[in-house]
C-alpha cells in the first residue's frame, strides 16, 4: 500500500441532538461515534464530522472537539488540546452546521481499536449547548486510515 493512500473507511450517521451546561470538555461525549482499527500501527487516523449545534444567549459560544479512547492511550475529552476546540459556534438563536475535520497522528504508533466520538462545551457558565439536531437532520463521522 503506498503512503497518504487510503486503507479503510469507516462511517457511521446519528439523529438525535445532546445537550448539557458544562464550560470544560470532560466526560460528556456524543452518540454520534465511531471505531477503527487499523491496519498498519503508522497510520494516520482523519476524522471528519458534519453536524448541527445550537448555543443558548447564556452560553454565548459552543465549543467542539474530539474525544479519543483505546487500550494504549490515554482517554481524552479533548484530542486537540487547544482551548477553544476546533470548531466554534456562536449564539444567534439559530441551529448551524458545525463542521470539523483533524487530522489524528497516531502517537501510539499501534493497530488497536480506537474509538472517537464528538464533545463540546459552553463558553459561559449557565448556557446551554447542543449538538447534533434531532428530526430529520443526520449528523455523520468518518475514520479514513491514511497510510504513512
Amino acid at each position: 500500500v503506498p503512503t497518504g493512500a487510503i486503507v479503510q473507511v469507516v462511517n457511521t450517521l446519528h439523529i438525535q441532538d445532546q445537550n448539557h451546561s458544562s464550560t470544560s470538555f470532560t466526560t460528556t461525549k456524543s452518540d454520534l461515534q465511531v471505531q477503527i482499527t487499523p491496519r498498519f500501527a503508522s497510520s494516520n487516523i482523519i476524522i471528519h464530522v458534519s453536524s448541527h449545534g445550537y448555543a443558548n444567549a447564556s452560553a454565548q459560544y459552543m465549543y467542539v472537539d474530539l474525544y479519543k479512547n483505546a487500550s494504549d492511550v490515554t482517554e481524552t475529552y479533548n484530542l486537540s488540546g487547544l482551548t477553544g476546540g476546533l470548531q466554534q459556534r456562536a449564539t444567534g438563536g439559530t441551529w448551524g452546521p458545525v463542521p470539523l475535520t483533524y487530522l489524528d497522528t497516531c502517537p501510539e504508533n499501534s493497530t488497536s481499536q480506537k474509538t472517537y466520538a464528538v464533545t463540546w462545551r459552553a463558553h459561559a457558565t449557565g448556557g446551554l449547548v447542543y449538538f447534533g439536531w434531532g428530526g430529520n437532520a443526520k449528523a455523520s463521522m468518518f475514520a479514513y486510515e491514511v497510510k504513512t
